[in-house]
């Protein structure tokens, strides 16, 4: 198994040491930069593109929020956000935070974060396969059907032993549970072991519309969407509520004409 980059970035000096002596020692794990500023920390993402960021959240030019927003449509690898304030942690994972540490950061809980980023790079070759058959499905029916569609038309889920051809159009909506995506379709729930960015990416947006950081809906099986307040919710046919994050809710709102 090959090392996980790390770019460690905090405006303290003591903080960066303080990652940096627990990782040096962990042959699992390459430090190949440190940064002490969002700016700099975003031009590091870019030219270095490490496996695994570690944040400070409170850094000058650029907050540690503000790098994970303004990476977040390129960058593919984890971040992990370290601040002494606890208060920020929604914030976080709304931004799609791999974990969230607070200072001073305990051994045993760095240990598990560093535990889980070798979890998710053993996933990741097995989640490369996938992407890679579903791509080649992909052109497979584009070539017959579509011609340049560069979305899938058609979707491979494996169950148990079985693997099922479904058409996307039969996929009502897609949430994660854990490590693995749970695809709800006419003929019941499929498991894929795919991340719902990476899922997201092969489904037509114009189809397909994203209301939280766990949860992909496909337009046709809306029922409503309601907002009370500042909370917006949307009801499938199966008669579900899925809640809309902060995040995407004006692009849910757009997207299905309520903008």
């Amino acid at each position: 198994m090959s090392k996980l980059n790390v770019l460690i970035v905090d405006d303290e000096p003591w903080g960066r040491e303080a990652v940096r002596l627990r990782i040096a020692s962990d042959p699992r794990f390459n430090i190949v930069d440190e940064a002490d500023n969002g700016s700099d920390a975003l031009l590091l993402m870019q030219s270095l593109t490490p496996d695994v960021v570690f944040l400070d959240i409170e850094i000058p030019s650029l907050s540690g929020l503000q790098v994970a927003c303004q990476s977040y449509p390129w960058f593919n690898g984890a971040i992990v956000f370290i601040t002494a304030f606890s208060h920020y942690a929604v914030e976080a994972f709304e931004v799609e935070a791999f974990h969230y540490l607070v200072k001073p950061i305990k051994d045993n809980k760095f240990q598990q974060v560093l535990k889980k980023l070798c979890q998710l790079q053993q996933m990741q070759a097995q989640q490369k396969l996938n992407i890679h058959m579903l791509k080649q499905l992909s052109k497979q029916q584009n070539d017959v059907h579509q011609g340049n569609n560069k979305y899938l038309q058609r979707i491979s889920l494996k169950d148990k032993q079985e693997i099922h051809i479904i058409d996307v159009n039969n996929i009502h909506y897609i949430e994660s549970a854990g490590n693995y995506l749970g695809v709800i379709t006419n003929e019941g729930t499929h498991i894929q072991r795919l991340t719902v960015k990476q899922m997201a990416a092969l489904l037509d947006p114009q189809q397909f519309i994203r209301c939280h950081r766990s949860t992909i809906i496909n337009k046709n099986f809306i029922e409503s969407i309601t907002t009370k307040g500042k909370e917006t919710m949307i009801k499938t046919l199966d008669g579900k509520l899925h809640q809309v994050s902060r995040r995407y809710s004006a692009a849910v709102k757009l997207s299905c004409g309520q903008g």
